[in-house]
């Protein structure tokens, strides 16, 4: 190749170009070719796509069984499903095994699937004589007998329930599986309700299908919840008394108890809840720890003399008051008269309404003694005496009918009838 000189310019500009632009048109060439390439990979690709999808959108099999068409479904597995399906079926309602390979029929077909396994399956059972589609009661499962409607096998079900269920009933189980559906049964299936009744009677112990019904009650009550006492010493107090400073409450609790009766029988009882009404409220009680002097009262009474009942409290006839506020024990004049308990003389002298010569004890309970018609009075008042110490003498002063000591016990300053509170009269 020769090389021309340029009239003007750079001597070695030209030869550059010229090297340039041959590379340029070759690139080029090569890329074009690559653009082909895969333009004619992307269209293959695309009809292989297309045709995968027309063929597994538009070829079905369409299935035979006793030379009747029963559907089209995508692919063989879903064949097998069905028929398996129909086989399993058939089997229940006559207990053996069944096979009905030998009346399928399977023949590919252009054209969409228009079925699925369950209903290709439903068709193949329809065909199959001695088969029926009817309301059914399971038992776990286990078909018990059909009824004419489900309605009719709901109200038989509802009728043995309601024969053990009570109307305080909480809650109503049964330990089996109850299921009323819709299946293909042996025509001369069981359908007598009656029948069915009898044999799912949870009474009838030999029916594999007898029901086991739990009801639940409830029950409601309450219950104390005892209250504790607690003890504190007191010095202040004497030995054997005691004081109660707080009062103490039971509690109450309320519980709910569930009862669980299997087939009417009871089975089991349990708390489903125990909520508490009021709290228990502990009592406080002080314990004397003071020795008691003798001229304390011991709270209870001893008789005041010897001698007979010659009157007793409450309403009398005869000689002295008509309203007999004591009793009057008889004896000779002179007779010792003793103090009936511990206490503190606040009278000893003449006393007025007919006493005659009195004399009154207050004890540390409060309450108050009389001994009236007194020949001699050996204490004073202020002075403390003890249980069983003489104060008096018996006699007649006073409006009195022959010696005797008129015996009177006051409590809260009212008369009671003092044998209520004396010992059992022994002999004097």
């Amino acid at each position: 190749m020769k090389l021309l000189k340029p009239e003007s310019g750079e001597v070695d500009s030209f030869p550059v170009l010229c090297v340039r632009s041959f590379f340029s048109r070759t690139v080029s060439q090569v890329q074009k070719q690559r653009r082909r390439i895969a333009m004619a990979a992307v269209s293959f690709l695309t009809i292989l796509v297309l045709t995968v999808t027309f063929v597994q959108t538009q070829v079905a099999y369409a299935v035979y069984f006793n030379g009747a068409e029963v559907g089209s479904v995508r692919s063989m597995s879903e064949v097998n499903a069905a028929v398996s399906n129909v086989e399993q079926k058939v089997k229940e309602a006559f207990g053996d095994d069944y096979s009905i390979e030998g009346a399928i029929f399977v023949s590919p077909a252009l054209g969409s699937a228009k079925d699925s396994p369950d209903i290709m399956a439903e068709a193949i059972l329809s065909g199959i004589e001695g088969l029926v589609k009817l309301p059914v009661l399971k038992v776990n499962d286990t078909i018990v007998g059909a009824g004419e409607s489900e309605e009719q096998l709901r109200d038989l079900v509802e009728s043995v329930l309601d024969a053990y269920t009570t109307s305080d009933a909480v809650k109503v189980d049964l330990r089996q599986a109850v299921v009323i559906t819709q299946e293909y049964v042996r025509e001369d299936i069981q359908r007598s309700p009656d029948v069915l009744r009898t044999l799912i009677d949870p009474a009838n112990t030999n029916s594999p299908y007898s029901l086991t019904i739990e009801i639940v009650q409830q029950d409601c009550y309450t219950e104390i919840v005892p209250c504790q006492t607690h003890y504190i010493k007191d010095p202040t107090i004497y030995e054997g008394e005691e004081v109660v400073l707080l009062q103490g409450a039971d509690g109450v609790l309320e519980i709910t108890e569930n009862i669980l009766y299997v087939n009417g029988e009871l089975d089991s009882k349990w708390v489903a809840n125990a909520a508490i009404v009021s709290e228990p409220v502990d009592g406080l009680v002080a314990v004397g720890t003071a020795k008691r002097p003798p001229t304390a009262s011991t709270g209870r009474y001893i008789w005041p003399t010897k001698g007979i009942i010659s009157s007793y409290f409450g309403r009398r006839t005869g000689f002295g008051s008509s309203n007999h506020q004591g009793i009057d024990i008889a004896n000779k004049r002179g007779t010792d008269i003793v103090a009936a308990d511990g206490g503190l003389v606040v009278r000893a002298g003449w006393g007025g309404s007919g006493y005659g010569k009195l004399v009154i004890i207050e004890h540390d309970n409060g309450d108050h003694t009389y001994y009236a018609h007194c020949s001699n009075i050996i204490v004073s008042a202020g002075e403390r005496v003890k249980q069983g110490q003489v104060i008096a003498t018996m006699g007649a002063t006073g409006v009195a009918n022959g010696s005797h000591c008129h015996f009177e016990i006051r409590v809260n300053n009212k008369p009671v009838n003092p044998i209520t509170l004396l010992p059992e009269k022994e002999s004097m």
